[in-house]
């Protein structure tokens, strides 16, 4: 009966590492402005920004919470969208203003800022 769960457990452990190893991928499919959930432990992909944290986790291996994204790339010029301080700056956006809000989605506070304004510029 031990080889049997142990056989279980790790089957069940590579399947969710395999879904959840797709999931970054498949944002790339979504329309620009849309907003989707990363878990903790996945970089942010191109063309994203990081527009806060929220709990739950993304399963028991990846204690920390979500992040959310929005897809920015392939919005207009002249978008302004707003970040946390610390998101990837994708090409084509400038930073407008940087300033503390604890309001939303939580961000991570760095010097007294911890949100951002970018601004499609090209």
């Amino acid at each position: 009966m031990k080889r049997v769960t142990r056989v279980g457990i790790a089957l069940g452990f590579a399947a969710a590492t395999a879904v959840l190893s797709v999931a970054p991928a498949q944002a790339d499919t979504a329309a620009p402005g849309s907003t989707t959930t990363v878990c903790a432990g996945y970089p942010t992909p191109a063309g994203y920004v990081d527009l806060g944290w929220r709990e739950p986790g993304c399963w028991m291996m990846f204690p920390g919470g979500v992040r959310v994204i929005e897809k920015v790339d392939g919005l207009p010029v002249g978008t302004q969208v707003t970040a946390c301080a610390d998101s990837p700056i994708p090409a084509g956006w400038t930073i407008e203003k940087s300033y503390l809000d604890n309001s939303g989605l939580a961000c991570l506070t760095v010097n007294g800022v911890n949100k951002i304004t970018l601004q499609r510029t090209s």
